[in-house]
């Protein structure tokens, strides 16, 4: 009897080393930088109202790299901004520098670390939509955790005042949450929609 063979899952591999894999480690890193000073107009809610207020697509880049570059080369992609910024070239939304790290925002830039790890993890093996929504959702809730207790730490140091805090806590997180749970479900997905379809081709 013949053996049936099983056919090859594309999702749950992640892509392997090679030039192609290089460009896009560089194209995420480059797109990363375009998210920081592309700001889009949105609808959010404010004191019970819809309001017009600027939107900078960093996290879901964040989530699309996770998706399409996995644990592996997605946390190679979002260390090379972080060195950038921080040593090279001012590729962060106030500017760049070693000072930068006493910025209160920065903690929302480290996130994005574990954020993409993490989320790549969770759909390394099985692909569903619900995986990629939760996925989305850690990555999300990681960069937020660990950027609000950044900045408040940062803040109680310069001794600022709880209401100060509390709207800045607003103003980088609350806000925004919502925008970018489903701008950064979209990313994944496409991200991962991409990787899928280049595995096939290699």
């Amino acid at each position: 009897m013949k053996k049936i063979k099983k056919a090859k899952n594309y999702n749950n591999q992640e892509l392997n080393f090679s030039l192609i894999v290089m460009v896009l480690v560089c194209f995420c890193f480059f797109m990363l930088v375009v998210a920081t000073f592309t700001q889009l107009k949105i609808f959010t809610i404010s004191n019970w109202s819809l309001k017009q207020t600027g939107y900078i697509p960093q996290i879901p880049m964040v989530m699309f790299t996770a998706g399409l570059l996995g644990k592996r080369y997605g946390t190679v992609s979002i260390i090379l901004y972080i060195l950038t910024g921080l040593f090279l070239v001012p590729v962060f939304a106030l500017g760049g520098g070693l000072d930068y790290i006493l910025n209160f925002n920065f903690g929302y830039i480290l996130g994005f670390i574990p954020a993409v790890y993490f989320a790549a993890r969770l759909i390394s093996e099985n692909i569903s939509a619900l995986r990629l929504f939760l996925a989305n959702l850690t990555g999300i809730t990681l960069i937020h955790v660990i950027g609000l207790t950044y900045m408040v730490i940062t803040l109680l140091i310069e001794k600022e005042n709880i209401q100060t805090i509390l709207n800045w806590a607003m103003a980088q997180s609350f806000n925004n949450l919502l925008i970018d749970v489903l701008f950064g479900y979209a990313a994944i997905s496409l991200g991962n929609f991409i990787k899928t379809v280049l595995k096939k081709i290699a």
